[in-house]
């Protein structure tokens, strides 16, 4: 008999899902259409995954279709299960500061946001004038550069990662790192250039690729961290 082939992928879950627990489809997973779902990497979870913000570690098995960036099967498996919505505003904090970085950044406006956020993220942010009317200067800094210096400029894009990482809206928290995540990748993380507007095309796409599985290897070494801390720590493995 041919041995079964396993796999392991990243999917969200609603609140109440245990480790353990399996699920069943009747027929032929197609992507975007009918399967069981999950994605290779929890970068592309936080993107194209289901709603929420707790996490699975899962096995799918059974019939599967494998597509660019998602996965459909006839049977999952969730391993564990881990809440991020705090772990993923502080990866978009870094992503910020790692833009910052790749394009030597000189406006301080920037990281004050950062510094701020951090120091305010626990408390109500729509109360919070500094917080406030800092982030809105960001945001001001972001569109004035776009219009001025270029829409595609590195010191756009690093004003623009600090943006998206320090929205406010707590229920756009998977979209806003998505976001933060996707103009990082476009920054060299040695030169800092658009990597997108490099002549030859198909260097730009290597290089974008690059940093795109850099990031997701980033993002998804902080949850695993988190959940070999909660194992240790003897918390539930589905809180």
């Amino acid at each position: 008999m041919k041995k079964q082939r396993i796999r392991l992928g990243w999917e969200f879950f609603p609140p109440g899902t245990k480790a353990g627990e399996e699920s069943h489809f009747e027929g032929h997973p197609v992507i975007d259409r009918q399967g069981l779902t999950s994605t290779p990497n929890v970068l592309q979870a936080v993107h194209h995954g289901c709603a929420g913000t707790l996490l699975g570690r899962v096995e799918v098995s059974g019939a599967v279709t494998v597509g660019v960036d998602r996965m459909v099967s006839t049977h999952r498996k969730v391993l564990w299960l881990v809440e991020v919505k705090d772990l993923l505003r502080e990866f978009a904090l870094r992503c910020g500061e790692r833009a910052i970085k790749y394009t030597h950044e000189a406006d301080p406006r920037l990281q004050e946001t950062i510094d701020l956020y951090r120091k305010w993220r626990d408390t109500d942010f729509f109360k919070n004038s500094e917080v406030l009317a800092t982030r809105m200067e960001i945001m001001e800094l972001a569109d004035h550069r776009a219009k001025t210096i270029g829409e595609y400029s590195p010191e756009s894009y690093a004003a623009g990662v600090v943006a998206w990482a320090t929205d406010l809206d707590p229920l756009h928290v998977r979209k806003n790192v998505w976001s933060a995540a996707f103009c990082l990748s476009v920054l060299h993380p040695r030169t800092g250039v658009n990597v997108t507007m490099l002549e030859d095309k198909e260097k730009a796409g290597a290089l974008w690729e690059e940093n795109m599985k850099r990031i997701a290897t980033q993002l998804g070494g902080m949850v695993n961290a988190k959940h070999r801390k909660e194992v240790q720590s003897g918390l539930p493995k589905e809180s």
